[in-house]
């Protein structure tokens, strides 16, 4: 009887001796943070501008745009009443965007398929889905679509 209290006694004091907080005792320390890929995009800030630009326009509902470091691609969602003056209205929206970027080649449509691409592309953009060798990938199919349905 006295050996069962002792062995138990014993294994309730290795327990909370086990159960304490070994943080407290060792000093604190900050992990070295090392970078060990960085995903470096081209700067998204053009096809903001443009889409800004854009959107104040009476007869576009919608806008999506990507850039490259020399390219602009925009996409129009034009009003129904609107799509009358398709042409019209991309060659606006192109010369007034040829005058803010003189830099960049720009290419405007107002084909669906292509705005839905591009929507598809900017959303991966702005969640960093990807690099820079992949935006130009995906940047050079869309304009080969787009010289398709021209």
């Amino acid at each position: 009887m006295k050996r069962i209290k002792i062995l138990l006694s014993l294994f309730v004091m290795l327990g909370l001796a086990g159960c304490t907080d070994q943080k407290a005792k060792e000093p604190d320390q900050k992990p070295s943070v090392t970078k060990v890929h960085t995903k470096t995009l081209v700067s998204q800030s053009p096809s903001v501008t443009a889409r800004e630009e854009i959107k104040k326009r009476k007869d576009v509902s919608n806008v999506k745009a990507v850039n490259t470091d020399k390219e602009l691609l925009v996409a129009l969602e034009i009003e129904q009443f609107d799509r009358l003056h398709i042409k019209k209205t991309v060659k606006e929206v192109k010369s007034k965007l040829k005058k803010t970027f003189p830099n960049h080649k720009i290419e405007v449509t107002a084909d669906s398929k292509i705005f839905l691409e591009l929507d598809k592309l900017q959303s991966k953009i702005e969640k960093n889905k990807l690099d820079t060798k992949s935006l130009k990938k995906e940047h050079n199919d869309l304009k080969k679509l787009m010289k398709e349905k021209a």
